[in-house]
């Protein structure tokens, strides 16, 4: 199997700040989430903190939030390759395929291309971005066939 293509470069202080989940492949961390965002903030060590929210909606009472803090490290000199621990024992891999010029949309994979996720810096993404990017991951053996909308509950995040 042929690793991903991944954006040639991403500058990764352009890259900070905080994006929303428009559509992804379910993966299981994920269960049960609505109104999905990560947060990346660089450190002064190089490394990026990353904190993942979601609002989970149980089956009475309030909705709850859901945090997952963790650390990515830049693996080469493009800034499209990270390792991300949240602390379970194990890193994920983290690669930026594709991210727009003025970063407002960003494509992100796994090197097994069992986890996708398409991000933009709203709740919304264009129908011909959306299509674009599904295209791209498509091309690069990604099952976009699986891709979710991410859920948006009004009010929320």
């Amino acid at each position: 199997m042929q690793f991903p293509q991944t954006a040639p470069f991403v500058d990764l202080g352009r890259y900070a700040g905080r994006w929303f989940e428009i559509s992804a492949i379910p993966q299981p961390f994920q269960a049960g989430c609505t109104d999905t965002q990560a947060n990346y903030t660089p450190q002064e060590d190089g490394t990026i903190q990353v904190v993942n929210r979601c609002v989970v909606w149980g089956p009475s009472g309030p909705p709850a939030e859901k945090v997952a803090e963790g650390v990515a490290v830049p693996l080469d000199d493009t800034g499209a390759v990270l390792s991300v621990d949240f602390g379970y024992g194990v890193p994920g891999y983290y690669l930026i395929l594709l991210v727009d010029p003025d970063y407002q949309w960003a494509l992100v994979g796994s090197p097994d291309r069992g986890s996708l996720w398409i991000l933009s810096r709203c709740t919304w993404l264009d129908p011909r971005i959306f299509d674009m990017l599904v295209a791209y991951a498509w091309g690069q053996g990604y099952p976009v066939d699986r891709l979710c909308r991410t859920i948006r509950m009004p009010g929320y995040m």
